[in-house]
């Protein structure tokens, strides 16, 4: 069974927090990282910030995700940017 760990901003963690637990979720042995869509942060860049953190601890670092990404909110152009 894959299990993974949500992290949203109701959280009140701040950056260095979230990379924080990102690593120990890495170290737990969960196999994702999720984040929600429409919290006022950027949910691509936060997924990638959450994985190079966990790439610190294991080799290929944590799958990342969004859990819901209302495509309303972005044009077909603001998904191929924040895409990478």
């Amino acid at each position: 069974m894959d299990i993974g760990v949500g992290l949203d901003p109701t959280l009140g963690l701040d950056l260095e927090q979230q990379f924080e637990l990102s690593r120990e979720s890495a170290r737990l042995g969960f196999q994702s990282i999720w984040t929600p869509e429409g919290t006022g942060e950027d949910s691509y860049q936060m997924c990638l910030m959450r994985w190079a953190a966990s790439c610190e601890v294991i080799e290929g670092g944590l799958e990342t995700g969004i859990a819901v990404s209302p495509v309303m909110w972005r044009t077909p152009m603001a998904f191929a940017m924040t895409g990478g």
